[in-house]
């Protein structure tokens, strides 16, 4: 059986494809399972990757890996910002300090996504397979 994301996905394509093609009764249910799974995860895949191929087009793969660089050091920063406020040493706005965390956390992100769409997301979900299989073996 598949899933609501494969689905999804599915319609997504044939609609990218032409669905004038298919019968009346699959457009009727790719119609309702597309707007069942409608999410910027599922249907976004495809357009992160072009953004993410237009990003390295204009900058440069170089100017991308510097930018992950940056992102990472503004995500170390915030996080330092957090551990000052937890421990009373410094009187941040709790609000500010979060809120900025989550920025720089989703910033990292975004950035990793296009290192996997860089470097291959294959390669980098095997390494990431081991490493919490490891990770798994330390906890025990």
């Amino acid at each position: 059986m598949l899933k609501k994301d494969e689905i999804a996905k599915m319609v997504y394509d044939d609609i990218k494809i032409n669905i004038n093609n298919s019968t009346e009764n699959f457009k009727y249910k790719a119609k309702t399972a597309f707007v069942e799974c409608i999410d910027w995860k599922i249907i976004g895949e495809s357009m992160e990757k072009d953004i993410y191929k237009k990003a390295i087009e204009k900058w440069g793969e170089n100017a991308q890996l510097d930018q992950m660089i940056e992102e990472m050091a503004e995500l170390t920063v915030a996080i330092n910002k957090l551990k000052r406020l937890k421990s009373g040493e410094k009187k941040l706005s709790d609000d500010a300090v979060y809120n900025n965390l989550l920025e720089e956390i989703a910033d990292v992100k975004i950035m990793l996504e296009e290192m996997e769409f860089m470097f291959g997301k294959e390669k980098i979900d095997e390494m990431y397979e081991k490493k919490m299989q490891k990770f798994l073996k330390q906890l025990n």
